[in-house]
């Protein structure tokens, strides 16, 4: 399902109508759930749900419905008839009684394809939630940002991205990645308006661009990561558009968006 993309030739170019605002998130306890109702809303968790969240669904996973709680998860398993793999993380560590943790390596086609998937991670999928009530809901990450930011475009809908931090707080990584889809929405569309928390992402983003895996290894979770033994997933969260798949929240459900 991996494949690699070609760079800016990947797009059409949209004609300039009119602007698109660009904002960032740096946390989702900034998200005004009233606010996004008329946004395309691309929620970011580099370490790890977002990228492991992609992985899964690229690699054949029929849906994946993100639950805040283990007890939720759990109980909507029941309810499932045990139907279902349960994935996530607390602390990122493999909860209790799931059959798989947050890290991108388990979600393989031999493992995923197929199957519904419930993931509980303590800050992505807390963020998909939280953001519900947007217009669009896209889930991205390094290993799909190309596709990403081209759906975003195709959408035409201001955008809001919003980094899921570290359980309240700012997570470079996330802003980072940020930085790198508002260079390339500003590479594919010039009439675009971006506020000044995108313009920093930006600006970080150019700064770090050569070398996404050292700044994963330097952010905070990522050293909290290695430290606990999973520091093979920052390689795999460095990688970058290895996948045209872009999965987006309908229904309760993330899926595979089509076209």
């Amino acid at each position: 399902m991996f494949s690699a993309l070609c760079s800016s030739s990947f797009f059409l170019a949209l004609p300039d109508q009119k602007a698109l605002k660009i904002d960032v998130a740096f946390v989702p306890e900034e998200v005004h759930t009233s606010e996004i109702t008329d946004k395309s809303v691309l929620i970011v968790d580099i370490l790890r749900a977002t990228s492991t969240i992609t992985t899964a669904i690229a690699n054949g996973a029929s849906y994946l419905i993100p639950v805040n709680t283990p007890k939720e998860a759990f109980e909507l398993y029941e309810q499932l008839d045990r139907n279902a793999i349960l994935g996530g993380e607390v602390e990122g560590k493999r909860i209790e009684g799931f059959d798989l943790g947050n890290s991108v390596s388990e979600y393989t086609p031999s493992v995923v394809a197929g199957k519904p998937i419930i993931m509980r991670t303590t800050n992505g999928t807390r963020t998909i939630n939280v953001c519900q009530s947007a217009l669009n809901l896209v889930i991205g990450c390094f290993l799909n940002k190309t596709s990403c930011c081209r759906y975003l475009l195709e959408l035409g809908c201001d955008i809001l991205i919003v980094c899921s931090g570290e359980e309240g707080h700012f997570g470079i990584e996330d802003a980072v990645f940020a930085g790198a889809c508002i260079n390339i929405l500003h590479q594919q569309m010039s009439n675009i308006e971006k506020t000044d928390s995108a313009l920093a992402c930006e600006m970080m983003y150019l700064q770090c661009k050569s070398d996404i895996l050292d700044l994963l290894c330097k952010s905070e979770h990522g050293k909290y990561l290695i430290n606990i033994g999973l520091g093979d997933d920052l390689i795999l969260c460095a990688k970058e558009d290895i996948t045209t798949v872009v999965p987006v929240y309908r229904d309760g459900k993330i899926i595979k968006a089509k076209g």
